[in-house]
C-alpha cells in the first residue's frame, strides 16, 4: 500500500515538475501594482467622502437660509421706508398699528434681525453667511407711487477639511400696497 502512494505521488511530481510557478520577484511585483491601485481607489473614495459631508452642510444651511428669507421676505411685504445697501432697514406695522423699526445685517457670519433695541440671530450659527447685500428698485411715475422691489443677495458657505464650497441666493421681494 506504502508503495502504491509513492508511486501515485511519484506520478503526479512527474506531471508537475516541468511547469513552473510564479517567483518571489513576480509575487513582490504584483502585489506593489496591487498595492498603489488600491491607494488611488481609496484616495478617490476619501475625496468623495469629504466632498459628500460639504455638500450636506451646504444643504443643511441652504434650508435654513430658505426659513430665513421666508421671514424676512413675510415682514418685507407689509415693511414701508426702506434702506439698503450692505444691511435692510425698514419701517414695519405692529399688531397695534403702530410702526416698529426693523434691520437685517452681517454680522459674525450671521444675519441678524434687529427689531427696535431686541437683537437675535436669524440664521444658524451653523450657517456661515458671507455677504449680505439689499438692492432697492422704488419707480414713480406719472405721479404715481410704485411697491418697492428689494433684492435680496446672500452668501453662504460651506468648508470641511480645507474644501470650501460658495453659492449664492438671489430673491426678489415686492412691497405690498394698501
Amino acid at each position: 500500500m506504502v508503495n502504491q502512494v509513492k508511486k501515485k505521488l511519484l506520478v503526479i511530481w512527474r506531471r508537475y515538475a516541468g511547469r513552473s510557478g510564479f517567483t518571489l520577484v513576480e509575487l513582490l511585483v504584483a502585489m506593489s501594482i496591487f498595492g498603489i491601485f488600491m491607494a488611488v481607489i481609496m484616495g478617490a473614495f476619501v475625496q468623495v467622502l469629504a466632498n459628500e459631508r460639504v455638500t450636506l452642510k451646504l444643504l443643511e444651511a441652504t434650508d435654513n437660509l430658505g426659513v430665513a428669507i421666508e421671514q424676512m421676505s413675510r415682514e418685507i411685504r407689509v415693511g414701508n421706508g426702506f434702506s439698503g445697501g450692505s444691511s435692510l432697514s425698514f419701517e414695519r406695522p405692529d399688531s397695534s398699528g403702530a410702526t416698529t423699526s426693523v434691520m437685517y445685517a452681517l454680522s459674525g457670519g450671521q444675519i441678524i434681525r434687529t427689531e427696535g433695541s431686541d437683537s437675535a440671530p436669524l440664521t444658524s450659527s451653523a450657517v456661515h453667511v458671507t455677504s449680505f447685500d439689499a438692492v432697492l428698485t422704488t419707480n414713480s411715475s406719472g405721479g404715481i407711487d410704485r411697491p418697492t422691489k428689494v433684492k435680496l443677495i446672500i452668501g453662504i458657505a460651506a468648508e470641511d477639511r480645507g474644501l470650501r464650497i460658495v453659492r449664492y441666493v438671489q430673491t426678489s421681494v415686492t412691497q405690498r400696497v394698501f
